[in-house]
């Protein structure tokens, strides 16, 4: 065995020890020690920064001299990187340490009509005796005008209801009996599986109301930020069965805090629906993932599945079930079906547009007679990877920029009221459209040479946004000629793939009449700023309505109501799925649109008008 060396961490005042092979970031996972990794440990994002006080580590990567440059001479590492040859003590800088962010629980939530699956009945039964020796099976079947009992509750059943004198009230789904209480009280859960967060809703079953919600980040996030990521890890050794164990762990210990604030038992859980994208929907149901990422991107399933909750070890009553909503293919998945849902639009005549916007972002486009879909492989820029102050929407992050159009003076807005970290993903599109208005930046997203706050950082051109004093770790923050490269490809996917769907379709940007937003990115950008760059289209006969987290409020639905759940079968039914990269008009499209607004300005008529006047307020509509 290798020998161990003795990790100490500051300013946290912990210690462990680990061996040569593993990287410090992997040690610090495995130690609880939550720092930041967008990229899952593979040296891209940047975000791992530590600082080595003492003792001796492996020699710098190429990868961490092209990262962090001059700071290599202050001692400055990536975790990723690093592996330890001797006694470590080690510093995490704020700014490396994750914290919680804005998590977007709830969204709208129009009137449902209650009729969950799960349902209660209070009985009293007929006490056996000589003359009726009926099995106690056929006696609760029979009084209940059920066909099955679960099995697991079969075996318990005898002593249950003599010790309730044959009387409660009797909780079934379907013809199926799963178990009985002494008082009405029974509840589901409804999860929204995001790639970054999974946000649980405690309901009532009786009345169908939401009564309790909890949040956190998605605890795959340690092998991976983005799908792609966790397709990868899934190939490593138990890397499937791994995913799938987190994901699972996670769920329970937001089921566990909801039940002990509502002061029940999780067996009083009788119901879990799940919305989610495939791969996450893949992994909760442990099924491989890997052609999801391979050509021609087939999931396992697209289908909606039920599954008793034991099989899976999730915390509520075992005789439970945990349904998933269904997927319409690889990158369109149950997720985006919660919400359309939620956008309440399967009967709309006239024709919505909705947009999921995220590192995979789904493009919507139908009324009540055709939908389209598209998936749009953006890259991670809009959520702060590969953007060189880039971080989530947590405490420190620059979440709102306003450039005098006039002055090029910044004026911007902290998370939490700090001094800044970073900026995060609306931080970052409020950054680059206020440039484009002010003409800091060019049609091309050429960063101009000189003027106020541009200045040269490590050989590149940087406008800068908060100054040494304004943030916490005593550098500048700003954006630089790359982020505003990596914007323009991310908002190009997304611009292309809106092109793709209205040509398929048939229609005219006039003839769309909404705009549904979802998603925590969608819920926060400016969607003004949107459409000042482009990543939204300009669409003046349309109404913007932001559903908050759709996919949330997706599940919920569909707990609440066998209606809702049949109906979400029919969406996935109804939607057709183009899938882009065998569209020969995209990569066009694409090209057209790495322009700010776009390489036609004409489909941006608003945004023509803003930068002759630089008066943003004509898009206040939006």
């Amino acid at each position: 065995m290798d020998k161990e060396f003795k990790i100490r961490i500051e300013p946290l005042h912990v210690e462990f020890k680990t061996g040569k092979e593993r990287n410090l970031l992997d040690a610090f996972l495995t130690h609880g020690i939550e720092i930041e990794s967008i990229c899952g440990g593979n040296g891209i994002c940047g975000k791992c920064i530590i600082r080595v006080e003492r003792g001796q580590t492996s020699l710098p990567t190429e990868i961490e001299r092209k990262i962090l440059g001059k700071r290599l001479e202050k001692k400055y590492r990536l975790a990723c990187q690093t592996y330890p040859l001797s006694d470590l003590v080690i510093t995490i800088p704020l700014s490396s340490m994750r914290k919680r962010g804005k998590i977007l629980e709830w969204g709208i939530m129009s009137e449902v009509d209650i009729n969950p699956e799960v349902k209660c009945r209070y009985v009293e039964l007929q006490r056996p005796t000589l003359e009726d020796q009926r099995p106690d099976e056929d006696r609760i079947l029979d009084g209940l005008s059920l066909k099955t009992i679960d099995y697991q509750f079969l075996t318990q059943l005898s002593k249950r209801i003599r010790s309730m004198s044959w009387k409660g009230f009797f909780i079934y789904r379907d013809e199926e009996l799963l178990g009985v209480e002494e008082e009405k009280r029974i509840y589901g859960v409804a999860v929204d599986i995001g790639t970054t967060t999974i946000v649980a809703y405690l309901v009532d079953l009786i009345t169908g109301n939401i009564v309790k919600v909890k949040s956190d980040y998605n605890p795959q996030i340690s092998f991976g930020e983005d799908v792609i990521s966790r397709i990868e890890f899934s190939l490593k050794e138990k890397g499937l069965l791994k995913l799938h164990e987190t994901l699972i762990d996670g769920i329970n210990q937001l089921i566990q805090k909801l039940c002990k604030e509502e002061g029940i038992t999780p067996d009083r859980i009788y119901q879990i629906n799940c919305a989610g994208n495939t791969v996450m929907l893949s992994t909760l149901l442990r099924t491989p993932i890997e052609f999801i990422g391979k050509t021609p991107f087939i999931p396992p399933f697209t289908k909606s599945k039920e599954v008793k909750s034991r099989e899976l070890k999730v915390s509520i009553n075992r005789a439970g079930y945990v349904y998933t909503l269904p997927s319409v293919s690889g990158y369109i998945g149950g997720d985006v079906i919660g919400d359309i849902l939620t956008a309440n639009v399967i009967n709309e005549r006239e024709y919505f547009f909705l947009i999921d916007i995220g590192t995979n972002g789904e493009l919507v486009l139908g009324n009540s007679e055709r939908i389209l879909s598209v998936s749009c492989a953006a890259g991670p820029a809009l959520e702060g990877m590969g953007i060189k102050y880039g971080m989530r929407g947590t405490v420190g992050a620059i979440e709102r920029v306003y450039v005098d159009p006039y002055s090029w003076k910044p004026y911007y807005r902290v998370i939490g009221g700090v001094k800044a970290r970073g900026i995060c993903g609306s931080g970052l599109i409020d950054a680059v459209a206020g440039m484009y208005v002010a003409g800091i930046i060019n049609g091309g997203g050429r960063l101009i040479e000189k003027g106020y706050n541009i200045k040269e950082v490590e050989g590149e051109r940087m406008y800068v946004i908060a100054h040494k004093e304004e943030t916490d770790m005593g550098e500048e923050i700003g954006i630089i000629q790359r982020d505003v490269r990596n914007v323009q490809l991310a908002k190009a996917a997304f611009y292309a793939g809106y092109k793709i769907l209205i040509e398929s379709m048939g229609v005219k940007p006039e003839d769309i009449k909404k705009i549904y937003i979802a998603g925590a990115f969608g819920n926060y950008i400016s969607a003004s700023s949107a459409v000042l760059i482009g990543l939204l289209p300009d669409l003046p006969n349309a109404k913007v309505i932001s559903i908050g987290n759709g996919a949330g409020m997706g599940a919920c639905r569909t707990l609440i109501s066998i209606k809702e759940k049949e109906l979400a079968e029919e969406i996935a039914d109804k939607i057709e799925y183009i899938e882009l990269s065998s569209e020969k008009k995209f990569y066009k499209e694409f090209v057209k649109a790495t322009q700010f607004p776009h390489e036609n300005l004409e489909e941006f008529p608003r945004v023509k008008k803003v930068l002759e006047t630089k008066n943003i307020s004509i898009l206040e509509k939006y």
